[in-house]
């Protein structure tokens, strides 16, 4: 199959030759599939930049549907950053979308219940357990039209306050394309952050799925030890990000721990780093280099990188 390719007409843009010749590097990466390259040609389709983050030289008009197409391939890929401008996309999409609906919608009905506008007070003074309640009115659609757009809204000032039933609702939300586009690796995500809080909703959905989760007290224990230098709890650390049991699955995290535990010999780690470049995840996929990381884990007697090995007919 074909490679998709970047959306930009070569022919009719003016940069130095070098800065031309940079560009299409990173296209010709982006298109063989490197989630890196797919994020910085995604920036620069959505800017008209060569150097989007830099305020660079605009050089084309911007091509949004474009830009946001190639950050969803590197958000596909695990790239936190691409998955970060993606949400935010999507915010400012709705908030035009909420500000279109309010210039043509007619002025609130005064005969909103009392409950309902003393709610709506508080909430937009900043009371994130009315905010989460306002939210619920919305979904439920009691006392107010249901709306899961306004309920989507007052859920996250809700949870960027730290309300742990707000956080839930967003996961569910999200894992039934309510108010937001159906996405089941955001609603665990979402449920991840409410369960390590106590939130037993959220704990509930996390073991349907077979998924677990870790308090903030375990995760920090984990995080303090591995930054302290201990390797296995380096490479704990990095197979929680790579597996995604117990956190947001993020290959970039999970490729810098595993990298810190193989540099001090531990074997799976180093294992894990083969099997990471053998299937380009959080690296540019080389076989070359899964085979060595490979023979390094293998010497250092790691059964699962001698089986890979042995699979390939080579030796170590």
């Amino acid at each position: 199959m074909q490679a998709e390719k970047v959306d930009i007409p070569w022919d009719d843009i003016k940069l130095a030759p070098d800065d031309l010749h940079l560009l299409k590097g990173i296209a010709e990466s982006a298109e063989n599939g490197d989630a890196q390259a797919q994020f910085a040609i995604g920036m620069v389709l959505l800017s008209g930049e060569f150097m989007p983050t830099d305020h660079g030289t605009k050089f084309m008009e911007p091509k949004l549907a474009e830009g946001a197409k190639w950050l969803k391939k590197a958000a596909d890929q695990g790239n936190t950053e691409a998955k970060k401008w993606l949400e935010s996309l999507r915010e400012v999409v709705k908030e035009q979308q909420a500000q279109n609906r309010a210039q043509s919608a007619p002025e609130q009905s005064a005969s909103e219940p009392d409950e309902v506008r003393n709610l709506r007070d508080k909430a937009e003074h900043g009371d994130a357990k009315a905010q989460s309640d306002l939210g619920d009115l919305y979904y439920s659609g009691k006392g107010v039209a249901k709306d899961y757009d306004e309920a989507r809204k007052w859920f996250l000032k809700a949870a960027g306050q730290g309300h742990v039933y707000a956080q839930y609702s967003i996961g569910w939300m999200y894992a039934h394309g309510q108010g937001f586009q159906k996405n089941d690796a955001e609603a665990v995500d979402w449920y991840r952050i409410a369960a390590s809080q106590g939130e037993t909703n959220a704990q509930g959905e996390l073991k349907k799925m077979g998924l677990t989760w870790l308090s903030a007290s375990e995760m920090k224990s984990l995080r303090d030890k591995a930054e302290q230098g201990d390797a296995k709890a380096q490479c704990d650390l990095g197979e929680l990000y790579y597996s995604g049991k117990a956190v947001a699955k993020d290959y970039d995290e999970a490729a810098k721990w595993f990298c810190k535990a193989a540099a001090q010999g531990h074997g799976y780690a180093a294992y894990s780093i083969g099997w990471m470049y053998a299937h380009g995840q959080g690296f540019s996929k080389n076989d070359s280099e899964a085979v060595d990381w490979y023979r390094i884990a293998a010497r250092l007697g790691e059964t699962n990188a001698q089986g890979e090995l042995k699979k390939m007919g080579l030796t170590w």
